[in-house]
This record gives C-alpha cells, sequence and structure tokens, in this order.
C-alpha cells in the first residue's frame, strides 16, 4: 500500500466514512465529521498521510479546538486514524487503509463526547431513550408512565412562540398531554393541570421543579 490515493483506496475510505455508523466503532458525531475533514484533506493531498492543524479542523467542522483534539484522539483509539506526530502548530495523521481496518475496542468502551448543544432533540429521535431517562420515563405533565412506543415529543417552549429543539425545551410526555396543551407555555399547562385537579400540590411543585431544572440546563439528559 502506497501513500498515493488510488481510486479503489478512495473508494474503500468512503465506504469506511459510512461504515462509521456501524455498532463495531458507533463513534459520536463529532468524531464522524472529524474524520471526513481528514478525508476530504486526504484526497486533496493525494496522501493517507497528512498534515493537519487544528485550526483547519475547528474552520471545517466548526467545532472548538479543543473538541477536535479530543475526537483525534478517540479516532485513533477506534484505529481509523493514527497521529503520527504531534507538534506544536499541528499533527500529522495517517489515516487507516480500510481494506485492513479492524475496531481495536467495543463501541461500549469509548467515550462519546456529544456536543449537546448542537443536538436538535426534537429531530433527532435517536436520543428519546437519554429524555424519557432525565424524566424516570414519566411525562412530565401528568406523571403517567412512558416507554419509546407510546412518548411524544413537546416543545416546552412552544416553536410557535420561539422554542427551539434543544436540551433545554424539549420534553416527553403523553399524546393526550401534548394535544392538549397545544401552543401553550408548559409553566402555563402546569398550572392549569394543577387548578383543575389532575396535580396534587405535592405533585404540582415537584415537577414544576423538575421543569425548571430542565430549561435552566441543570438537568442534562445523559448521551
Amino acid at each position: 500500500m502506497t501513500n498515493v490515493l488510488e481510486v479503489r483506496t478512495f473508494d474503500r475510505l468512503t465506504e469506511a466514512a459510512f461504515a462509521l455508523a456501524f455498532p463495531a466503532t458507533n463513534p459520536s458525531s463529532i468524531d464522524r465529521l472529524v474524520f471526513l475533514a481528514l478525508l476530504y484533506r486526504a484526497v486533496l493531498e493525494s496522501s493517507l498521510v497528512v498534515e493537519v492543524k487544528l485550526a483547519s479542523l475547528t474552520a471545517t467542522t466548526g467545532y472548538s479546538s479543543t473538541t477536535c483534539r479530543e475526537a483525534l484522539r478517540r479516532l485513533e483509539i477506534i484505529g481509523l486514524a493514527k497521529n503520527e506526530q504531534r507538534g506544536r502548530f499541528g499533527n500529522r495523521v495517517r489515516i487507516t487503509d480500510p481494506a485492513s481496518f479492524a475496531p481495536t475496542i467495543e463501541a461500549t468502551e469509548i467515550s462519546q463526547n456529544v456536543d449537546i448543544e448542537r443536538v436538535d432533540f426534537f429531530k433527532d429521535r435517536a436520543h428519546i431513550a437519554a429524555l424519557l431517562a432525565r424524566q424516570n420515563s414519566l411525562c412530565l405533565y401528568s406523571l403517567c408512565r412512558l416507554d419509546e412506543s407510546t412518548v411524544e415529543l413537546d416543545h416546552f417552549q412552544p416553536s410557535s412562540k420561539g422554542g427551539d429543539g434543544s436540551h433545554r425545551n424539549i420534553v416527553v410526555c403523553t399524546f393526550d398531554s401534548n394535544k392538549s396543551k397545544g401552543d401553550k407555555d408548559g409553566f402555563e399547562f402546569l398550572r392549569e393541570r394543577f387548578r383543575k385537579g389532575f396535580l396534587s400540590e405535592d405533585e404540582f411543585e415537584k415537577q414544576m421543579e423538575l421543569a425548571l431544572s430542565i430549561t435552566e440546563g441543570r438537568l442534562l439528559p445523559n448521551l
């Protein structure tokens, strides 16, 4: 295997990039993007060994230099890239030839540093389990038990009023609660549930505190 990227080598690298989604490695979205940035650089330089500056990775991916550095470390751990030389201004990285690629550890042993601030929890339903765990699998508004087959995702502050898909605004609830809430603010809906007798005073206070912890970013879903 030479350092020159032949067509078949590029094809294998491209396949490897998509293979990142397989459970054998299961890297985070950050790691995937950094790997694709390395792959792009390799194609431009026609070499599996590339000189990479963190500033360049930051500009390409939009992540901080610290995040990119950690991603490079994780890519090395799972065997997709090897940092051959570290320097003050950059790194020399060898991208693994996919023909000889073999994961070095199981995915469960890899720390997945997902940038939680970039996740759209409403669009990306891959994180439903984490949202359920944050609320102990209970509807925020009714305290009914939930599972992944019955859960509804709700914008605590309605999207029609500027609510986004961040971890501070997406909560889980039942279909009936979601339908009844409509375009109401979550705090307003909890007060309404209390006034109508659906929640006891103790339940109301606990759910209000839970909602406050979520909206203030003090209670994060564990990704």
